[in-house]
């Protein structure tokens, strides 16, 4: 049997404005099948620089998720200066646009963390603040007989761990069976 091999298209193909989604696919997909390949994936349109959705609306910026990652980084001087770079737009322009772009990542979620501790000290529940990933803010919360994790990212994601307490409760001789059983 013949070994196979592949390679993986990373990239953008530019065409005529008038020629459709539909009508792409169709010629691409044609030009794999007459060459006996195969194809699998997908594609993505894209006009101005922007993904565009189902509905036919503009959707994130390509250059979006590497915009971001600087943002979570705290370098918005270094977003602003790529975005211009590569999209040709002023100063202006590429600072109202990371500027947006920053609020959308860390307005949202930090309005629902502060909206979170603020309904937690309203109900008198303890809790306390730690991070233990990069970029995702923990709220530990302590209630009797379960502690639960709550972590927002810069995404506006909420991640939800509870753990509950089996009860069983004992004296000191509860903590050898700690170490006996979790010490590396």
């Amino acid at each position: 049997m013949e070994r196979e091999k592949e390679f993986e298209i990373n990239g953008c193909v530019s065409v005529p404005e008038y020629l459709s989604y539909d009508d792409f696919w169709d010629k691409f997909i044609d030009f794999i099948e007459v060459n006996n390949w195969s194809f699998g994936g997908g594609i993505n349109e894209i006009i101005d620089g922007f993904y565009i959705k189902e509905d036919g609306r503009n959707g994130d910026h390509v250059l979006d998720q590497d915009l971001k990652e600087l943002i979570y980084q705290g370098n918005n001087e270094r977003a602003v200066e790529l975005y211009m770079d590569l999209t040709g737009v002023n100063k202006k322009e590429a600072q109202v646009y990371i500027g947006d772009l920053s609020k959308k990542l860390w307005g949202n979620s930090f309005r629902k963390l502060t909206r979170f501790l603020k309904k937690l000290e309203e109900n008198k529940i303890f809790y306390k603040l730690d991070i233990v990933r990069n970029d995702y803010i923990m709220v530990e919360v302590a209630i009797p007989g379960q502690r639960w994790e709550v972590e927002f990212s810069p995404d506006g994601d909420v991640v939800v761990e509870r753990f509950k307490s089996f009860e069983d409760v004992g004296d000191e001789g509860l903590l050898e069976y700690l170490f006996e059983n979790f010490s590396d």
